[in-house]
């Protein structure tokens, strides 16, 4: 890699964490979507793992409540004041998004691309505004945006290494873990199927007995762990993987909140770009709402820092979003000119990633390293530059199945719950590795063309510099609050 990429990318990296962390050090704990601190505090108070109805997030794997659980005793024992253990387990997801910045670019760099490619998708996931957002928030989601990360580059280094010992057993201890951080982290499985079936399909990384046998071997650990979790809610709910949704949904109805008619087939990112926060006129399009969500803070949670209009506009607005009410909407005539100027370009410049996304998805379905063209050639007839096209395929096979699979487990959601809670980029970003490489894939396609180069160069800077300022924007209004 050239001096000048390794310069770009540090400096993407510096600048990421340091928004993260700016955003996380302001940021209250309790400022969040949802109260993930119940179920650690019952960890601490009874010493086991809640059943699901213990609390409304119980039903989710243990792993984040329990590791989580481990820091605040430590905290604790070393005198810790209590005041204090909030922020420091709010910072524990902070400290997972800024871990996965190092593996995704560990995984780019796995994936033989230019320097220009590697350089533009970094630079997208440093300045991705919703996994900055989630960097500060208390939940979840980051530890499994890290462990599919993780789960991603081992698969990589096992592809790379021929399938090595110790590179097997580090991935399958990985998935074991990662399987029990969210039930969307399950992806994991289906994605190692994928990529050392497609290795045994095309005779690579190692020979057809090996790859089998190593499948097989390294899905043990994880399907024990769901075993594990899995068997006391059969014995308890008569499900393996409860939910408690449906207690939320029936809570809705039961105010006589209808639910809304979602859109799952259109795509309006001109409304969105119009009016850079949940609205009637882009709300209900799914394809729409994930978007635009995943570049600005439409729901809102940081808004009514950087735009503290009176009481009742907000209560108005969350009555809105809570429901389906469209007579409750207040306008965007409260917020001021500088949000509505930052939510539109950065919505706008959103575009050009999911150009490069949607490019990436087709090169690696039916360009040059795709499957069906490296089953053309048979592997008895493969040179050096067929068998490294070979590999590359097989790296890059499962990207699209997680792309693919993240937005499919949106879909069923939101037909089952068909609200706007359901419709959050934050479920996405579960498949955060296989966007970026996407992304990657995509530039590399229109690296060699000097307009396009000059124009995704543009872009890109100005995309780092509309999220600095936006996140800047929040951090002097949290500040002064």
């Amino acid at each position: 890699m050239s001096s000048r990429a390794t310069a770009v990318l540090r400096a993407s990296l510096i600048l990421g964490i340091a928004l993260r962390l700016a955003l996380c050090a302001v940021n209250p704990p309790t400022n969040a979507f949802d109260d993930h601190y119940k179920p650690i505090k019952l960890i601490l108070t009874t010493g086991e793992i809640p059943d699901r109805d213990d609390c409304f997030e119980c039903y989710h794997p243990p792993v984040f409540y329990l590791s989580s659980a481990w820091v605040a005793q430590a905290a604790m024992q070393a005198d810790v004041a209590p005041e204090r253990i909030e922020k420091l387990l709010q910072f524990l997801p902070c400290l997972y998004a800024i871990l996965t910045l190092f593996v995704i670019l560990g995984i780019l760099r796995r994936l033989r691309l230019s320097d220009f490619a590697v350089c533009v998708a970094f630079a997208v996931l440093c300045f991705l505004p919703r996994h900055v957002y989630m960097a500060a928030v208390h939940s979840n989601d980051t530890i499994a945006y890290l462990g599919v990360s993780v789960c991603v580059w081992l698969i990589l280094r096992c592809l790379d290494s021929g399938l090595r010992l110790l590179d097997l057993a580090l991935l399958s201890g990985a998935m074991a873990i990662t399987v029990v951080t969210k039930y969307t982290s399950m992806v994991v499985l289906p994605l190692v199927v994928t990529a050392f079936g497609c290795a045994w399909l095309l005779r690579v990384a190692a020979s057809r007995r090996r790859i089998a046998v190593a499948t097989l071997a390294i899905c043990v650990a994880p399907l024990v762990s769901l075993a594990l979790f899995a068997a006391p809610n059969v014995r308890d709910h008569g499900r393996p993987f409860p939910s408690n949704l449906e207690l939320f949904q029936q809570d809705w109805l039961d105010s006589g909140r209808a639910t809304r008619d979602v859109d799952f087939m259109g795509f309006r990112p001109w409304a969105a770009i119009a009016t850079p926060i949940l609205a009637p006129d882009n709300r209900d399009s799914l394809w729409t709402v994930l978007w635009a969500r995943a570049w600005f803070d439409m729901e809102p949670l940081f808004l009514p820092y950087t735009d503290p209009v009176d009481e009742a506009w907000w209560d108005a607005y969350e009555r809105y979003v809570g429901g389906a009410e469209d007579e409750a909407w207040q306008g965007t005539e409260a917020l001021g000119s500088f949000t509505l100027a930052t939510g539109r370009g950065l919505i706008a410049l959103g575009l050009l990633p999911a150009l490069l996304l949607a490019l990436g998805m087709v090169a690696s379905l039916a360009g040059r390293w795709s499957l069906l063209r490296a089953l053309r050639t048979p592997a008895g007839q493969a040179t050096d530059e067929t068998r490294e096209a070979r590999l590359q395929t097989s790296r890059l096979v499962m990207m699209p199945v997680l792309v693919l699979g993240v937005m499919a487990g949106i879909v069923l959601t939101t037909v089952k719950f068909p609200y706007t809670f359901s419709m959050k980029s934050i479920y996405i970003l579960n498949g955060l590795p296989a966007f970026i490489a996407l992304v990657a894939l995509g530039a590399e396609q229109l690296a060699e063309r000097p307009l396009a180069r000059r124009l995704l160069t543009a872009g890109t800077a100005l995309l780092a510099l509309l999220t600095t300022a936006h996140i800047l924007h929040i951090l002097v209004a949290m500040a002064g609050d």
